[in-house]
């Protein structure tokens, strides 16, 4: 089994495109804890969705139902956003920490990056975002996802996201509506 971590600052739409994304491709329920039941894709949203950053804390899989090209099944795991600085909360730092662990073994990164984030504000693709695509570039299984493609402002973010000099194939996506979810799942087939 090869894993796929969505990874990206707190606040990208990672978990969104986490539940959209696997629902897209036949995941029809989430658990969300060892002790949770396991949710509708519509409830996993609602839960995991807020505008507060890092409200997810801990790694969320699931495991898709589309095999690769040399049929490994993939697992899909979500990740706490990562930050320019370092935060006070130790749960937080923890959950970073993890993430970070789990982006040295994942087969594939997905790297979501707010493409309608003004610029200096904490969403918007900075220096954590090019230390992860250097790191990542490395791997063989690396895409950016340009995400919030729904949103006014998405082009012209689109194209400023080339100045920032980040390798990879960029994917423009809305984790919220869909858009590019078949050039992703291109993508982990290829692997």
């Amino acid at each position: 089994m090869r894993e796929c971590l969505i990874i990206g600052k707190p606040n990208t739409g990672k978990s969104l495109f986490f539940v959209n994304f696997a629902r897209y491709l036949g995941v029809t329920h989430f658990r969300l804890g060892p002790e949770k039941p396991p949710l509708a894709a519509v409830r996993a949203a609602e839960e995991l969705v807020t505008p507060t950053p890092h409200h997810t804390r801990r790694l969320l899989r699931v495991i898709l139902s589309t095999p690769s090209r040399n049929g490994q099944i993939t697992l899909l795991t979500d990740s706490t956003g990562l930050t320019d600085h370092a935060l006070a909360a130790i749960e937080i730092r923890k959950a970073m920490v993890d993430t970070l662990r789990a982006f040295r073994r994942a087969a594939i990164i997905l790297h979501l990056v707010d493409v309608t984030a003004a610029a200096g504000s904490p969403t918007a693709p900075g220096t954590v975002d090019r230390e992860l695509a250097e790191l990542a570039r490395r791997k063989a299984g690396y895409a950016l996802l340009a995400n919030k493609m729904d949103l006014p402002g998405a082009r012209e973010g689109l194209k400023s996201l080339g100045r920032l000099g980040l390798p990879g194939p960029v994917i423009p996506v809305s984790a919220l509506e869909g858009s590019g979810f078949p050039e992703v799942r291109h993508f982990l087939l290829r692997g």
